[in-house]
């Protein structure tokens, strides 16, 4: 009897196991209408849409039992209580209806086509794929139509039209990088599709590592997806390309006003020290008439790679140089990386582990990984509390003079190039592994940066320069292009 029932539980474990591989979202089974959203349980998922404007529809998937209350790390419009739509129950299909838009959900499959107010097709579901798991994975499998061009997913070196290609979302540190080099420092999961000189926006809001295949391979379809998390999108239609994008920093933030001195000629490279070589470098500025507001200290300003920290001997009077440069009409930006040495003798390393502000293993213990100053502890930046620290670390310095912070190697970049994605992370309170953080790292690193300029000086306009970043970075700081080279192809 007991093997019996042993076999008998392996068979349904195998069974499960089978079932919890691949399959599509399945049939509309019942519906539930509401205010300013329609809910939907499918014979495999569950399904929402969401009416944020006439003109922007949220779209979310998932396999699981519930959906993820977590908030996202990229959009801060928040859905209205109410939007006007109405709602048609046909015998085939549903029928969503906005001002601009009009949404048909196939009832068996589930299947979506988005519509003009004139009912002119704008994009659709394959007819038989459509949205997919396999296991975590999830996908969206779109109609590829005649004539139409994709174009954005943000920081690409290859072409301006993504045609033919497929791309990964997956911040990563590679200097010297190439044409051909795919993915780099930044993750912007938005992309725009042109066809007959329409345009229209797809937001994919899943920060996990993510693939984008604009028909790469095939003539049938284009895909994208992630490998965790929910299938969840925005589709912004507006026929103007400049207008999309505009929506699309209605949902993700805008970028505030940078100070004027920011619009300037800005000095930078890998690195400049002693103090001596940074007096040179503006006099020589001054001295032949070169317009320059900004100089920059990369690592090496710092007393063994130590955050918050100078050198004695290559700058022993850091506040007198500042206010010398100030005179000359300089700013100062030095360089911020997030690893923190690990040395119990260091300041910053000693409060991190007391206040509890390292991601960490799942044992508990905290992750060291390699970089500049050897071993270091990461702040768990998507912490509350590690912000407010952080920002109070960066206050030092602005007290000093310097007036805005480069932020480097905030992937996070370790060497080796794998930070282990077992790593926890506090996910303001969700509790997250390092393969949803890796994306948003930079993107909080960030935010509690701009909070720190904030709070130290309310009234004046703030400067952030990152390598990182996700979507809605723009609200917290500008991007540079990363690690590049003085060659014709850079």
């Amino acid at each position: 009897m007991k093997k019996f029932l042993s076999i008998l539980l392996l068979i349904i474990i195998m069974i499960t196991n089978m079932n919890a591989q691949f399959q599509f979202a399945g049939d509309v089974k019942n519906h539930r209408q509401f205010e300013n959203r329609i809910e939907f349980d499918l014979s495999n998922s569950k399904f929402s849409l969401y009416v944020y404007q006439s003109n922007i529809v949220r779209f979310r998937f998932t396999n699981k039992n519930e959906f993820d209350t977590s908030p996202s790390y990229a959009v801060i419009y928040e859905l209205p209580q109410k939007t006007n739509f109405t709602f048609k129950d046909e015998e085939n299909y549903f029928l969503i209806s906005t001002d601009e838009l009009n949404v048909k959900i196939n009832k068996t499959p589930c299947r979506v086509s988005i519509y003009d107010k004139n009912m002119n097709l704008i994009n659709a579901d394959e007819e038989s794929f459509g949205v997919s798991f396999d296991g975590d994975e999830v996908r969206v499998h779109k109609k590829l139509f005649e004539g139409e061009n994709f174009y954005g997913l943000g920081e690409k070196s290859d072409n301006l039209k993504k045609n033919g290609s497929q791309y990964t979302m997956w911040n990563t540190d590679y200097p010297g990088y190439t044409s051909r080099k795919d993915p780099l420092y930044v993750s912007i999961p938005f992309f725009i599709g042109v066809k007959d000189f329409t345009a229209y926006g797809i937001f994919f809001d899943n920060t996990y590592k993510s693939y984008f295949n604009m028909g790469a391979s095939n003539d049938r379809f284009y895909w994208f997806g992630a490998d965790k998390g929910e299938m969840a999108y925005y589709f912004i239609y507006v026929p103007e390309i400049k207008k999309v994008v505009s929506d699309y920093t209605l949902l993700t933030g805008r970028m505030e006003l940078p100070p004027k001195w920011a619009l300037g000629y800005q000095q930078s490279r890998w690195s400049y020290y002693p103090e001596s070589k940074v007096r040179e470098i503006a006099k020589n500025f001054r001295d032949y008439d070169i317009p320059c507001d900004v100089i920059y200290l990369d690592i090496d300003y710092m007393d063994g790679y130590r955050v918050f920290t100078w050198d004695k001997d290559r700058f022993p009077e850091p506040e007198k140089m500042i206010n010398d440069l100030k005179k000359e009409g300089f700013k100062l930006i030095t360089i911020i990386d997030p690893g923190v040495k690990a040395d119990e003798n260091y300041h910053a390393a000693k409060e991190g582990v007391e206040k509890d502000l390292f991601a960490k293993y799942p044992d508990g213990k905290y992750y060291k990984g390699e970089v500049w100053p050897s071993w270091a502890y990461f702040p768990d930046f998507t912490k509350k509390e590690t912000r407010e620290w952080w920002g109070n670390k960066l206050s030092v310095l602005m007290m000093q003079g310097i007036a805005g912070f480069w932020n480097d190697m905030n992937e996070p970049a370790v060497w080796g190039q794998n930070f282990p994605d077992i790593v926890q992370f506090h996910d303001n309170g969700f509790k997250a592994s390092h393969k949803k953080i890796h994306n948003v790292y930079g993107l909080a690193m960030a935010q509690a940066t701009r909070e720190a300029l904030a709070n130290y000086s309310p009234n004046s306009r703030r400067f952030v320069l990152t390598r990182a970043g996700f979507a809605g970075i723009q609200r917290y700081s500008a991007v540079w292009t990363g690690d590049n080279e003085a060659t014709n192809e850079h």
